[in-house]
């Protein structure tokens, strides 16, 4: 079976439908750009091999944004008590361990409890430090 390919008109598509919905132009504007119909960009969005292909783009043009929210997540997990920041954070960060099923609930088990909680603290006093030292 032949691998497909995007048309031109397809690849500028996708490249406007990743931005984000404030930078994105409107549906028209893309088919304009594109010399296709709305039509044809909403059939498009229907077709599986689109959207994926439309997905891949989208974590192309968001890749580079990715160290800045690794970054931000233990201050949102601590300084909003975001346990699901936290989970999310430390999954990220290979520290959670295999799953146990708990009645309908299933639980973490960290792999090294003492050393999140380490890294935690160390987390907590420099970012006092920080505040203290003030701008």
């Amino acid at each position: 079976m032949s691998q497909r390919t995007l048309r031109p008109e397809q690849m500028i598509a996708i490249r406007h439908l990743a931005l984000p919905k404030e930078q994105r132009p409107t549906l028209k504007e893309i088919a304009k750009k594109c010399g296709v119909s709305e039509r044809t960009i909403n059939r498009w969005k229907q077709d599986e091999w689109f959207c994926e292909q439309w997905k891949k783009e989208v974590l192309k043009q968001t890749t580079e944004k990715l160290p800045d929210l690794l970054h931000k997540m233990p201050e949102i997990a601590i300084e909003q008590g975001n346990a699901s920041m936290a989970r999310t954070f430390l999954q990220a960060h290979g520290l959670l361990g295999p799953q146990i099923e708990e009645g309908a609930s299933v639980i973490q088990l960290p792999r090294d409890a003492q050393a999140i909680k380490k890294r935690m603290e160390e987390y907590r006093r420099q970012r006092r430090k920080a505040r203290q030292k003030g701008p």
